[in-house]
């Protein structure tokens, strides 16, 4: 007895061993994630490699501000006259110190360009957190909108399943033809082809959203519906219109742009003021033996180049420049008013769905489900009703989704895509000096 019992023993013991093992394993497991959109934009803001970019810029131009504000380096030498004069080491051997002073606040001038640069470099570091943040949020939209599609396509699979089962049983009865048969299989081909093209399109919007977001969010779930921020009032069109045009990232750094602009002229117009070279030394007169010294003092004469070039390319770049910051408020003011249209619209659709086209489609089919009860219609009838029910819910989320994206650019100043290369402070021809700018 004893050697049966032993056997049984080993294997309840390797079993309840097995089976402690699998439960730690499972419990230690992390859950999956679950993410808001305000976590999700968190991440984007330490992740989205433009934003890097941006600071990057501000940095650069700090770097010019400071470079351009510094004073040149002094010059130190040695000289000697009439070397090798009779075999002696001639009348003089000394050394100097030469320095250039910059006049005319050249230095200030150019300094305060680059740091008026830095300030645009800022407000377009504004600007593209701005458009990563509303690229995140019209994803996120769009991706819990694709999942809600989803579902709604896994419905209206079954529905097509159901379909075709039923129109099978009434052919085998004679109620209806091979036909119908056809008809009913056709209809479940696109069902699975429509449920095929949901998930694909779910796996599109995921991948925009990770990519935005810098990083890939394996297995999280998204906390949110297409139906977020629905019942807000609806912004004023003039209201928002002026708040876009006057406090746009992209506005401030066009203004800033223009100013540096003005300075250049400025500093432009003060490079022909001559710079003093002052030069001063000692030294061993050889001859009376004796410690000498020298002085010396020197410009150059703008008879010549008085930067007349120079001048008229800065003045050229600031006419430019006036003429761009016109254009970009033109230009949002056109495409805010083709935005805030098609938000109306999308909000009109989505209303109306939510409050007359799904719940009269919803009382429809259930009323056609209570005829069929009562044996006063067939079961085709029902599934017809139920499809179109479902057909609305998704053109209802559709909308939904649409109006998300319209309301992110419209509150947003109209900013977007996330991932475009950060706007440069420099803008095209503008003139940069080198070495050392100015």
């Amino acid at each position: 007895m004893s050697n049966l019992r032993t056997p049984v023993g080993r294997v309840t013991l390797l079993g309840l061993f097995l089976w402690l093992s699998t439960t730690v394993l499972v419990q230690s497991q992390p859950s999956p994630a679950h993410y808001s959109l305000a976590e999700l934009k968190e991440m984007a803001r330490v992740h989205n490699p433009t934003l890097v970019q941006a600071q990057a810029l501000i940095q650069g131009e700090e770097g010019k501000a400071l470079q351009a504000g510094l004073w040149p380096n002094p010059t130190i030498g040695y000289e000697g006259t009439q070397i090798g004069l009779n075999g002696t080491a001639g009348d003089f051997q000394g050394g100097f110190l030469r320095q250039k002073i910059v006049t005319g606040g050249k230095l200030e001038l150019s300094r305060q360009k680059y740091e008026a640069r830095a300030d645009a470099a800022r407000n377009n570091a504004v600007a593209q957190k701005i458009r990563v943040e509303n690229d995140v949020e019209s994803s996120f939209y769009a991706t819990v909108g694709a999942d809600a599609r989803l579902q709604i396509y896994d419905d209206l699979l079954n529905m097509a399943k159901d379909h075709y089962k039923t129109t099978v049983e009434l052919v085998n009865v004679g109620n209806l033809t091979q036909a119908d048969l056809k008809m009913a299989g056709v209809k479940l081909q696109k069902a699975r082809l429509d449920r095929f093209m949901g998930e694909n399109e779910l796996k599109q919007q995921r991948a925009s959203l990770e990519a935005v977001i810098g990083v890939p969010l394996v297995g999280a779930s998204l906390q949110g519906s297409p139906q977020d921020r629905i019942d807000q009032p609806v912004p004023d069109w003039e209201t928002l219109l002026a708040r876009t045009l006057e406090q746009s990232p992209l506005v401030l750094a066009a203004q800033d742009k223009l100013r540096s602009d003005e300075l250049t002229v400025q500093r432009e117009e003060a490079e022909p003021i001559p710079d003093l070279i002052v030069q001063g030394g000692a030294g061993n007169n050889n001859v009376d033996h004796q410690v000498v010294y020298m002085a010396g003092l020197s410009l150059q004469i703008p008879l010549f180049d008085q930067n007349q070039g120079t001048i008229q390319q800065a003045q050229a770049d600031l006419s430019r420049q006036k003429a761009e910051l016109e254009r970009i408020r033109l230009n949002i003011t056109r495409d805010f008013a083709r935005e805030y249209s098609l938000f109306l619209t999308q909000y009109q659709k989505v209303l109306d769905y939510q409050n007359i086209v799904l719940p009269r489609s919803r009382e429809a089919y259930e009323m056609q489900l209570q005829m069929y009860k009562a044996h006063r219609i067939n079961w085709h009838e029902v599934l017809a009703t139920q499809q179109h029910y479902l057909n609305n819910r998704l053109d209802w989320i559709g909308y939904l989704v649409d109006f998300q994206r319209h309301r992110v650019a419209v509150e947003g100043f109209l900013l977007q895509n996330g991932l475009q290369v950060p706007d440069s402070p420099t803008p095209p021809s503008h003139i940069d000096a080198v070495p050392k700018p100015r």
